[in-house]
């Protein structure tokens, strides 16, 4: 009986030695997130954000698109390793100036191993004009890096 409680203990004592940085957290995705978007044809712009690692190797990340001109973007989604990449899918919702509003789903691939950080993205949404009461599809796709945030 004593030797079985010595074992239990023993694990419980030595486990805490034992804990592995997951890959997410390990490639700086971790507290402020930031990166300069870029869609060809289109131009540039920064989001800023925050990861926060939760469960294993899983993130959750929270950030606002800054669009010249334009309302933010906001976005948001989870996380997970990949080998050397971090794949996020993120939701995101903007709401226009001029009254369309728009839904979006993207994917984003990370490549952890570069630095800065850099990745490819697409997506995939839907918007509404207010206005003319019309629906409209869009399909957008670029680059990312990571930079230091504001």
């Amino acid at each position: 009986m004593f030797r079985k409680w010595s074992l239990v203990l023993g694990i419980a004592l030595l486990t805490p030695w034992f804990v592995v940085t997951p890959p997410s957290v390990e490639a700086g995705l971790s507290g402020p997130v930031c990166f300069e978007v870029t869609i060809p044809d289109k131009g540039s712009f920064q989001v800023t954000g925050r990861a926060t690692p939760v469960s294993g190797d899983y993130i959750v990340y929270h950030g606002k698109a800054t669009i010249a001109d334009e309302n933010p973007y906001y976005l948001g989604g989870t996380g997970m390793p990949a080998g050397k990449y971090v794949i996020l899918n993120l939701t995101g919702t903007q709401s226009h100036k001029d009254g369309w509003r728009d839904t979006g789903i993207m994917q984003i691939q990370l490549n952890t191993s570069t630095s800065p950080m850099k990745g490819t993205f697409y997506e995939v949404g839907t918007d509404y004009d207010l206005n003319s009461k019309t629906f409209g599809n869009h399909f957008s796709k670029g680059t990312l890096k990571r930079i230091n945030c504001p």
